[in-house]
């Protein structure tokens, strides 16, 4: 993540040690109810969880405004059903924070794309295939390709910022271009392209769903002669470094940035399910500047292993640190899955 610029009526504080005194950017799973079942979910949303109580939720939205957080992504489970989503959102986009709604869009439809209107920043859309029936197998539901792709229309003629995001898997890796062509044909600037994780339903699914590094560097090759009509982008460096997207900065979770889960546990980011602690027991505040330090050393160092001698590891720093954390159990592993020195 590029740290967002402070706008001169919300500059998050500077500790003398020159960490900010409080995340930044905070990626927030505001529930963990589901309407789909997802083979790859990392967080087994829609199975039996305890939500925040609405108290706490609004408890919770004060302290990120207290503490002036630039830059908040809203997902879940299925955020649009959590019944304050809309006070939630309202209330971020009115502190002037800069809004991101991750959702798998089968809940969008005329009414609810109005409300969203001026409320976020970037919507984006769940929608890892065009085809039905694998769409399907990866949901977990019947129907919910046609009802994604409504949701999708409804937020185009909304005209809302919209962007979709696929989980790379081996249903759809080799539909990775016809991914990109449907974006380009809609209007849609934005690919995010996600690895799938070894936690959760993703472990569990993961002999059957998972792609080795022919795969990837496959599905990479198709995406190229993309690069400079779609924004292509994903937490896995090489992909920025083959592409063409601008890669020059290191993951930064723990540094600038946390995740908060539905049930009020503080982790390091999404992809990394390690509880540092809950909102529940003390302030994320307190959280922030006594419980980190650890992984404020594994973000930092850079990795070695199969890293060493790479000319990019200056730049990424061994890549992401949920996907070490979530194949390795390290964040200060070697990037597990990097495809850019099998294309050298």
């Amino acid at each position: 993540m590029k740290r967002p610029e402070a706008s001169d009526n919300l500059t998050p504080d500077v500790g003398d040690n020159n960490m900010y005194s409080f995340p930044i950017q905070i990626a927030w799973e505001v529930t963990g109810k589901c309407n789909l079942n997802c083979l790859y979910c990392l967080n087994e949303s829609g199975r039996t969880k305890t939500d925040l109580p609405e108290e706490k939720l609004k408890s919770f939205l004060d302290d990120i405004l207290k503490n002036k957080v630039l830059d908040v992504i809203i997902s879940g489970g299925e955020p649009l059903l959590l019944p304050s989503i809309f006070e939630i959102l309202e209330t971020l986009k009115s502190n002037n924070v800069r809004v991101t709604l991750l959702t798998n869009g089968t809940l969008l439809d005329k009414k609810r794309c109005g409300r969203l209107k001026g409320l976020v920043d970037e919507i984006q859309i769940s929608l890892d295939t065009l085809d039905t029936a694998a769409q399907e197998i990866l949901t977990g539901v019947k129907g919910s390709h046609s009802t994604i792709m409504r949701g999708i229309d409804a937020s185009i003629e909304a005209e809302l910022p919209l962007s979709l995001g696929a989980v790379i898997n081996r249903l759809n890796y080799r539909g990775m271009h016809i991914l990109a062509e449907f974006c380009l044909k809609k209007g849609v600037k934005h690919l995010s392209i996600s690895e799938m994780m070894k936690e959760g339903r993703a472990l569990l699914n993961f002999n059957m769903l998972g792609i080795g590094k022919k795969e990837r560097v496959e599905a990479f090759s198709d995406l190229e002669p993309y690069k400079d009509r779609l924004k292509i982008t994903g937490h896995e460096p090489s992909l920025a470094f083959l592409i063409g997207g601008k890669k020059d900065n290191k993951c930064d979770c723990s540094l600038v940035s946390c995740a908060v889960a539905c049930n009020g546990d503080v982790l390091p980011c999404s992809y990394i399910r390690e509880k540092v602690g809950s909102i529940y027991e003390m302030p994320l505040k307190e959280i922030w500047n006594a419980s980190f330090e650890k992984h404020r050393n594994a973000v930092s160092l850079p990795a070695g292993g199969t890293c060493n001698g790479c000319n990019k590891l200056s730049i990424c720093n061994g890549g992401c640190k949920g996907l070490a954390w979530s194949y390795t159990g390290k964040m200060e592993s070697a990037n597990p899955i990097c495809i850019y020195k099998d294309r050298l």
